[in-house]
């Protein structure tokens, strides 16, 4: 009772506690009221740039422009920082113009987030962001990429692009400085074909700002003589750039500078502001441009500009003025990081060191013809519409709803629009469904979108990988923006399930809308599918999505999988009370379909169930096949799983490798209840007695794994009972062993049946549905669900060898996709 007592009163204070103790927590469901109580104001601006680093670029390009055109004297402009004392006193504001700073992940920040009419940023907004219907968000990124962005960038990792993609998702317009950066923008962040909004090609807005700053009122500002010729100095942001080592060069090249050009020449410098924090910490500020002057306003009393990888030369085009790059390490950079342009394309030299560049200086006029041809062909290429009037083009596209020559829609293509989720991508059979169902795809159909939320792994990542590149991957980040009565909500059903009628009434099926569309922004979807069809968050959320057509698979008799264990039995409670609001059911075999027409039709839905079957890709199977990757050592031969070859260290671990002199049989599967591992262990120890030349190979994971261990240990068979954990590429153990055995209770489908049916293995099976639908009319051997039964199995495999049907893979899988096209409404190409 007193146990009881104090759950309920945990319950009851948890969320309350977390908006006390917790930041994030707090300004989501502050974020969640104000979206949902606050009504959008159309005459109010919301700005941000850098994520509040300083006010400057695009946003202040608009800003600037909007404030002095009396056909907005009405709106309220707000602008996000992170230090508010900063920079307020610096933004130039005009009389009667009501202009606001606020500080970002506050309680103001979320609301003027949801109550603004006009979003307009140049990076991104937190990951609780979501674009309300009524709302407009701008995104005008931050200049014309020299350096690979997002997933393009050779060094980083899978989902590293996750919260760009989200936000460009809830975009409405990208004011983009060409075509050419919209291109790899869309590409490098995966929103091809998903990105819905319009893209405005007028010029870029913070060129603007060169056009009509008068350089010498920038001079004096700066404090630099009128009669001075000013370098700039603006290396680019590294990921190492705030670091010691990164200042201390910065810091270096800009004094060697300094200390051998001619007293004609001021050199400036303009740093990352993670490295301006440096050069304060080191007293060295002084040499650095304030962070809160504009860049492009700077660049108007710029005569040359020195950089290295920085976008900043793309915005000094327009001048025709000197650009000298000071790359000394472009070959590792390009190695580490990697360019869309060829460095032979630059519009200026490359030099190697301080000294080459100022011997470039010295002899300017010289420098200045030699890459006339590139300056002018880079000019017209990527700067053709800066003209000093882009932000005005673009005001009038937006917030008069112009129609013009500059602005288009980069995707109208009526192909449908899948939205998938297909669970965590760890090693297992639902895993490689999907990515062969992926991979087998016609795309000149479809636009297919996966849904991802879980923590990235190694092999999680390289499953990824598999899919076929047209896949985009949604990453979804952050968590549910909740109100507090929302949170209860959500805890009750996932503490208690869907099963009581009273919890079925109080679904807060907003709170999963409005998650949907955090998720996927402004694109709208024709058809969702659980693959997965085991996490309820996904299942509620899709179940109360916005789709034509929803789909859930069932992999396996639902109803005795969902009894596993509590955490099954409380999940599944939600699922199969999810299934009333899918239009289909996708049963993988034909015989596990009926047992759930059966056992769920307490949930009416025997009429939604269809049978379709999985796809496999044997492409993939005889490709992994080709080298064995065999090593020796010890005067034994292994079958090398993983190596590493690092720093003069070779590090690798390795299977025996199945010998020829012995009967080899193996199993794959999760170490789990219904896989039954132990009735196998005990059947191959009784083959085992009469025959000793058997070994058995089990490949696989999971909760059984010690408990199998003490029973391969208690028989004694430590020597021939090999457990060899998880592999992403079971294919050359499975080929080199001469029988595989599944000694499951119950499946779906059983994948790796079909697979040992490709690689020509002998398979036995305990006769179950899914299998039993695979191999009945000769394809393997159907036994007893028993350890009797698969010994006996086992045994006539060694006796007899017994010859089955050839299995006809091509046919099977033109079947199976045939299935998947039919019932979501698509034809196979012949």
């Amino acid at each position: 009772m007193l146990r009881s007592l104090l759950s309920f009163i945990r319950f009851i204070l948890s969320p309350l506690i977390s908006i006390f103790e917790n930041k994030n927590y707090k300004l989501r469901t502050f974020y969640a009221y104000f979206l949902s109580l606050v009504s959008v104001d159309k005459n109010l601006i919301l700005y941000e740039s850098y994520q509040g680093k300083n006010i400057s670029g695009n946003p202040y390009a608009f800003y600037k422009e909007l404030i002095k055109d009396p056909d907005f004297k009405k709106v309220k402009h707000v602008w996000a920082v992170n230090d508010k004392k900063q920079f307020a006193k610096f933004l130039p504001k005009t009389a009667g113009v009501k202009v606001k700073v606020i500080e970002r992940n506050t309680i103001s920040y979320v609301k003027y987030m949801a109550k603004a009419k006009y979003l307009i940023n140049n990076t991104s907004f937190p990951q609780l962001f979501q674009k309300r219907r009524n709302q407009v968000y701008i995104n005008t990124w931050h200049g014309t990429p020299l350096k690979t962005l997002g997933r393009d960038i050779k060094s980083s990792k899978i989902n590293s692009h996750s919260n760009l993609q989200h936000n460009f998702l809830h975009v409405d317009y990208m004011v983009m400085p060409n075509r050419f950066t919209f291109e790899k923008l869309a590409s490098s962040f995966d929103i091809e074909d998903l990105y819905t909004g319009k893209v405005i090609d007028a010029g870029y807005p913070r060129v603007d700002l060169t056009f009509h700053t008068n350089p010498n009122e920038m001079k004096k500002r700066l404090d630099i003589p009128q009669d001075k010729n000013v370098i700039l100095y603006a290396p680019t942001w590294r990921n190492e750039s705030g670091t010691e080592k990164a200042t201390e060069e910065i810091y270096q090249n800009f004094v060697e500078l300094k200390e051998h050009l001619p007293e004609s020449f001021e050199i400036i410098l303009k740093v990352h502001y993670l490295v301006f924090q440096k050069f304060q910490e080191k007293g060295l500020s002084k040499y650095c441009v304030p962070d809160f002057i504009d860049t492009n306003e700077l660049l108007s009393c710029v005569d040359i500009l020195i950089t290295d990888y920085s976008s900043i030369f793309f915005d000094f085009l327009h001048t025709k003025k000197p650009i000298i790059f000071l790359a000394y390490d472009m070959n590792e950079y390009e190695t580490e990081r990697g360019f869309y342009i060829p460095s032979e394309e630059l519009p200026g030299p490359i030099c190697p060191s301080v000294k080459s560049v100022i011997s470039e200086i010295l002899s300017l006029q010289e420098t200045k013809e030699k890459y006339r041809n590139q300056y002018d062909k880079m000019l017209s290429h990527l700067s053709y519409n800066d003209d000093g009037n882009a932000t005005r083009r673009a005001i009038d596209i937006i917030f008069r709803n112009q129609k013009n020559e500059y602005v288009y829609r980069p995707y109208t293509s009526n192909k449908l629009k899948i939205l998938l989720y297909g669970g965590g991508f760890t090693t297992n059979g639902i895993t490689t469904s999907l990515i062969n169902l992926l991979n087998n795809l016609d795309y000149s159909k479809h636009v297919i979108a996966l849904t991802f939320s879980s923590k990235l792994t190694p092999s999680i990542e390289e499953n990824l990988r598999r899919i076929n590149p047209n896949v985009k991957v949604i990453y979804r980040g952050g968590t549910l923006n909740y109100s507090i009565f929302d949170a209860y909500k959500h805890k009750l059903i996932n503490k208690f399930g869907l099963d009581n009628k009273w919890l079925r009434k109080i679904i807060p099926v907003k709170l999963y809308k409005r998650e949907l569309n955090r998720i996927i922004g402004n694109t709208d979807f024709d058809t969702c599918i659980d693959f997965c069809g085991y996490v309820p968050f996904w299942t509620l959320v899709f179940a109360f999505g916005d789709f034509n057509n929803k789909i859930i698979y069932l992999h396996s008799d639902m109803i005795s999988d969902s009894k596993r264990n509590k955490t099954f039995q409380k999940n599944f409670s939600i699922i199969f009370n999810m299934y009333r609001y899918f239009d289909k059911l996708f049963s993988v075999s034909r015989d596990v379909g009926e047992i759930n027409k059966k056992s769920l039709s307490t949930y009416s839905v025997s009429d939604k169930i269809f049978n379709v079957t999985n796809a496999i890709n044997y492409k993939e199977i005889f490709d992994s096949i080709k080298s064995e990757n065999i090593n020796t050592f010890d005067g034994q031969d292994y079958l090398l799983t993983h190596f590493i070859n690092q720093n003069g260290i070779i590090e690798f671990k390795g299977i025996i490798k199945p010998s020829i002199e012995n009967i080899n049989f193996i199993n794959v599967g999760r170490l789990s209840p219904e896989k039954d591992h132990e009735k196998l262990i005990i059947s191959f120890h009784q083959v085992h007695q009469q025959f000793p030349n058997t070994k058995l190979y089990i490949v696989g994971d999971g909760p059984l794994k010690k408990q199998i261990l003490n029973l391969i240990k208690q028989l004694h068979l430590e020597n021939d009972v090999f457990l060899v954990g998880l592999l992403n590429n079971p294919f050359n153990l499975i080929n080199l062993c001469d029988c595989f055995v599944l000694s499951s209770n119950y499946e779906g489908q059983s994948l790796v049946v079909l697979e040992a049916l490709i690689l020509k293995k002998a398979v036995i099976s305990t006769d179950i549905p899914g299998p039993r639908r695979i191999l009945e009319g000769g394809y393997g051997e159907l036994v007893e669900n028993s350890s009797h039964g698969l010994s006996n199995g086992m045994i006539k495999f060694i006796k007899e060898k017994p010859i089955y049907n050839k299995f006809d893979y091509v046919e099977y899988n033109r079947k199976a996709l045939d299935e998947f096209y039919s019932e979501i409404g698509l034809k196979q190409k012949p």
